[in-house]
């Protein structure tokens, strides 16, 4: 499973790239403040599973497309370290972490891993569609389509 979920977070990076390339050329606000959601989901759920207090990162930033592709430069990195330091036992390990809203809740490793792989894809599907309503062209980012690269 752990080689499974360091595929999904290659796939995530992929993608990210691909919605930059989209954004790149689209005047989507809305489509921009949902791929700092993403991005700021991740930077919650990384500091989370470093043991570090996620209370003060904002789920919502206005970030432009530039600082987007920092932070997801940087997340990327911190993702890997963090993937690359874990065995297939580490998945069940559990870590307590408080929410959003500061309830308490106790997860495994490798189901918190799933979840921000899988949230990143819902809100691209968001993305993709703001895309079209505003006539622009979205990008495909299905994950066959990146297992074909």
């Amino acid at each position: 499973m752990l080689d499974k979920i360091k595929r999904f977070f290659e796939y995530d990076n992929w993608a990210l790239t691909q919605e930059f390339a989209a954004l790149e050329n689209a005047n989507n606000r809305t489509a921009l403040e949902m791929l700092a959601h993403i991005l700021a989901a991740k930077e919650i759920w990384l500091a989370r599973l470093n043991g570090k207090d996620s209370s003060s990162i904002n789920t919502h930033p206005k970030l432009s497309l530039d600082e987007c592709r920092a932070l997801a430069t940087e997340l990327n990195d911190g993702y890997r370290k963090f993937l690359c330091s874990l065995n297939k036992a580490d998945l069940e390990t559990t870590i307590t972490y408080k929410n959003t809203k500061g309830d308490e809740f106790t997860t495994p490793i490798g189901e918190i891993l799933t979840h921000v792989a899988f949230h990143s894809a819902y809100h691209r599907g968001q993305i993709a569609l703001l895309l079209r309503q505003a006539d622009d062209p979205a990008i495909n980012t299905d994950f066959i389509t990146f297992t074909r690269l």
